[in-house]
């Protein structure tokens, strides 16, 4: 199933123990999306099941700042311009397996209920280059201040949750599923939720909509090595699911 998450994004965030807050909604995003693409594949056979799902993101953006000040006798100026750019690449892989443990008749048509249970890794990859800068001119004179900060950094977080999975009446189906991970071994602590509604266009192909939410706590380092991320991404999701 390619789909696309309509991500928001909010929380802190500190990049070479330089601390900030995130507050990104996903038109932001996409106006500074360089590629990205979403992935989910599943496999299944009897109760036991397989799952990998990829997101990658590439984002890119500038700006810009200009100040003048002018010389205590007012004859001489002082332009300066800060040029910032700033290049993220993050990826977010879940892999992992299912075992479906029960399921429930609804008595409507063949509906049903089914209950798995689910566990697996959560890959993260977060590399961030910002380079700054500075033209300063005064009279005739002029010079340049350029710097660079990078940073990456990933962690697999282990996880387990469950999920429901209903298949209704007239095509219908709904899979609601929940998630915890983390437990200190990659970020302290992660949540991830997802609703989705999908219909059976065929047998083979069905369209599914819903949202997710997934929040992440996660830190390394100390003082100038420090780096954090602790946030919130959120938003609808659309996919076409392909099976075979």
């Amino acid at each position: 199933m390619p789909y696309l998450w309509m991500s928001n994004i909010s929380g802190d965030m500190t990049v070479k123990g330089f601390p900030g807050h995130v507050s990104e909604s996903f038109s932001d995003i996409w106006n500074d999306l360089d590629l990205g693409g979403q992935l989910h594949i599943e496999a299944r056979k009897g109760r036991w099941g397989l799952f990998f799902d990829g997101t990658y993101l590439g984002l890119s953006a500038s700006g810009d700042a200009r100040r003048v000040r002018s010389s205590p006798g007012g004859g001489v100026q002082l332009k300066t311009k800060i040029d910032v750019d700033v290049d993220i690449t993050e990826w977010l892989v879940e892999f992992g397996g299912t075992y479906n443990v029960a399921r429930w008749p609804l008595g409507m048509g063949g509906s049903g209920v089914a209950l798995d249970i689910l566990g697996g890794g959560r890959y993260w990859y977060v590399s961030t280059d910002v380079d700054v800068g500075v033209n300063q001119t005064l009279g005739d004179f002029g010079r340049y201040l350029g710097s660079s900060i990078s940073i990456t950094e990933d962690w697999v977080d282990p996880f387990v949750g469950m999920r429901l999975r209903f298949d209704l009446p007239k095509n219908f189906m709904v899979v609601l599923r929940g998630d915890v991970g983390g437990f200190d071994v990659g970020s302290q602590i992660s949540y991830n939720l997802i609703g989705l509604v999908g219909y059976n266009i065929s047998r083979v192909v069905s369209l599914w909509a819903g949202y997710r939410a997934l929040y992440v706590d996660y830190e390394s380092g100390s003082g100038f090595n420090k780096f954090e991320f602790n946030a919130w991404m959120y938003g609808p999701a659309f996919g076409m699911l392909i099976r075979f």
